[in-house]
């Protein structure tokens, strides 16, 4: 098996560790650059959303952060107070659950978003501030290009619906095959944007979490 790998750099470097771990080789070719704005965040909020850790701020933050993923969570210092949400969907549902209507909510987040919280909860008086910004990347390096031309790559692991969608057309603009992949995802919505029909198999983790996906890696072998 030879997986390959599409996260930011840093995330891509990581990442092959855990695989090489449990067995597993990789090629790294992330598909997203990660800009990050290093200027300190002005806290004037009641609490503050963070769905990327990206966004997190290397300061002391001070109110309650309503947050999604592991990897956000391991971002912050353990004195701040979290709540954390394996998914964004979880965190629309339950942050009007947990916070009282008209509370002013800074949202930390990159310039790409998908789900625009402002207008999906409209009780709450937003402020944003953009603390990154997450630039596809135009093509696969070198070592990951010969691999997918010798058809040595097997598994390619998906962590977002943009490197998903970028990959896809990277290999169809190329015309790699394929039908000896498995695509790995990190959830189900990242699945669905995959429109390709060729992929050997499409597998998606039971949690949205690393974790899970390397479980669920490991219980295919």
């Amino acid at each position: 098996m030879l997986f390959l790998v599409t996260r930011p750099l840093d995330d891509a470097m990581s990442l092959a560790t855990l695989l090489a771990e449990r067995g597993h080789a990789s090629v790294i070719s992330p598909l997203l650059e990660i800009q990050r704005n290093e200027r300190a965040t002005k806290i004037e909020a009641d609490a503050v959303v963070i769905t990327s850790r990206y966004a997190v701020p290397q300061q002391h933050i001070g109110v309650p952060c309503y947050i999604v993923g592991e990897q956000t969570a391991r971002a912050l210092p353990e004195r701040e107070v979290l709540h954390v949400f394996p998914d964004v969907h979880r965190l629309i549902e339950t942050l009007p659950q947990v916070v009282e209507e008209g509370s002013r909510l800074l949202y930390l987040r990159g310039s790409y978003v998908k789900h625009d919280l402002k207008t999906q909860l409209p009780m709450f008086d937003w402020q944003e501030d953009i603390r990154y910004e997450a630039k596809l990347i135009e093509a696969f390096r070198d070592d990951a290009q010969q691999a997918l031309s010798q058809g040595k790559v097997t598994d390619v692991l998906f962590f977002s619906r943009r490197t998903a969608v970028q990959c896809e057309s990277l290999l169809q603009a190329q015309r790699f095959d394929q039908h000896r992949m498995t695509a790995w995802c990190l959830s189900q919505d990242i699945a669905d944007a995959l429109w390709l029909p060729c992929w050997k198999k499409k597998r998606v983790s039971r949690e949205p979490t690393l974790s899970s996906l390397l479980t669920s890696l490991s219980a295919a072998d």
